[in-house]
């Protein structure tokens, strides 16, 4: 037994050498081929909100340098794009941001940052999502108060949200936390994080925070096949944000890092989302349709997948059919809970659009999943907003004739049937 070990031992080296001589490397060349287990980030006292660093050259030690399609980390520390981890201070070449309005996530409070690979930029765009170059990654940190107290430095680290653009197309993971916000781990089947908080706007909050699986990240996500990242539009980014040097907006912070391209010379030149829960940002109608644009337009919208309700939730949308006013349930089933339109104008209470965004019912409630609660506030602003509705009798005749003249058209195409049945 001992001299077959010794032959095997010795055949091995053997075998070694010949693959060294063919290949005109030396033993040492050939341990690239393996990757190092990474280090550890460092664990410190956590804190509300990220860490603006100014930007330096970028990280050699980001892992998706290259952008292979490589399958993500088990561990997020093993991106290595937080120099601190827990306090989520990123790593050089990684850069903090933040939106105007973020969709709605049982009140949890969220961190962004980008990665764009050395060389490469995003071509500014107005007209939908932005095109972010092969290589890209974008995070999203999820936190809520800890029940341990009610200072923002206890918030609870949920889940980080990760987005990368491979060579075929946007691949998303989400990453759990640890209960010692030291690190997360890839959970690629979801997760349930029970959760009970205190102060803010969630005081006395008690539920189950659910981590979204693989599939239910498409369901936003995904528009006719194709994966996108949705949240950070030209509009949604056009705004400040405090880097370590000052505040800057993060369309010019961008252009002068070199990551973007084709900006206007002057910011008067690009849209901007109005903060919904901003009164002096904006109308009611502005903030309460800019809410909605953020959290239902990718999916209602003439191609998205609620394309088939005829329901058309974006703030470019002006013609009144589309909006869903006076519009007949086509799609929603259960949803419409007995009432006769979407949007009633003057009477939230009777508009199924309210009672859909109020529900926490699985097959009644929208958006259909990234929540179990409802956003109060939000709702109050939209119930708002078709309160103060007003048209002529006249013209709510014509709206409901038309509707319903839309509604025959369906049920002939079959569509409303498949919907309903």
């Amino acid at each position: 037994m001992t001299g077959d070990m010794h032959l095997h031992q010795h055949l091995w080296i053997f075998l070694l050498a010949v693959t060294v001589s063919i290949s005109g490397c030396s033993p040492s060349q050939t341990i690239d081929t393996v990757t190092p287990e990474p280090t550890p980030a460092p664990v410190r006292e956590t804190s509300s909100q990220p860490v603006a660093s100014t930007v330096a050259a970028d990280s050699e030690d980001f892992l998706f340098e290259s952008a292979e399609n490589e399958p993500a980390p088990t561990l997020l520390s093993e991106f290595g794009a937080f120099q601190d981890l827990a306090r989520q201070v990123p790593a050089a070449g990684v850069i903090p941001f933040a939106l105007n309005v973020e969709h709605f996530a049982d009140y949890a409070r969220v961190s962004r940052f980008l990665r764009v690979p050395r060389g490469a930029q995003i071509r500014y765009s107005t007209d939908g999502v932005l095109e972010f170059p092969v290589g890209t990654v974008l995070l999203q940190t999820f936190r809520l108060p800890s029940e341990q107290s009610e200072t923002a430095a206890s918030e609870q680290l949920i889940e980080t949200r990760v987005m990368r653009k491979l060579q075929n197309g946007w691949d998303a993971v989400a990453y759990q936390w640890n209960k010692d916000g030291t690190d997360a781990r890839r959970a690629l089947a979801g997760g349930i994080v029970p959760l009970s908080a205190v102060g803010g706007v969630v005081e006395g909050l008690s539920h189950r925070y659910i981590i979204l699986n693989a599939n239910d990240c498409k369901r936003c996500h995904e528009n006719q096949g194709v994966m996108l990242a949705i949240g950070p539009t030209i509009a949604n980014l056009n705004r400040d944000f405090p880097y370590e040097d000052g505040n800057a907006n993060q369309i010019e912070y961008w252009t002068r890092r070199g990551i973007l391209t084709e900006a206007p010379a002057s910011l008067s030149e690009a849209p901007r989302l109005v903060r919904w829960d901003d009164p002096k940002d904006g109308t009611v109608e502005q903030r309460a349709r800019t809410w909605l644009h953020v959290n239902c337009a990718h999916c209602h919208n003439p191609i998205g997948a609620g394309g088939v309700s005829g329901l058309d939730l974006r703030l470019t949308q002006q013609n009144p059919i589309q909006l869903g006013i006076y519009k007949p349930p086509v799609a929603a089933g259960r949803g419409s809970e007995g009432n006769l339109y979407s949007i009633e104008p003057g009477h939230p209470q009777s508009s199924f659009l309210v009672g859909r965004l109020t529900s926490t019912g699985p097959a009644v409630m929208m958006p259909p999943v990234g929540r179990r609660l409802p956003n109060a506030e939000a709702i109050a602003l939209v119930s708002q907003w078709i309160s103060g509705m007003r048209f002529s009798e006249t013209e709510s005749q014509n709206i409901i004739t038309k509707q319903r003249e839309r509604f025959e058209v369906l049920k002939r195409e079959g569509k409303w049937q498949q919907q309903t049945e």
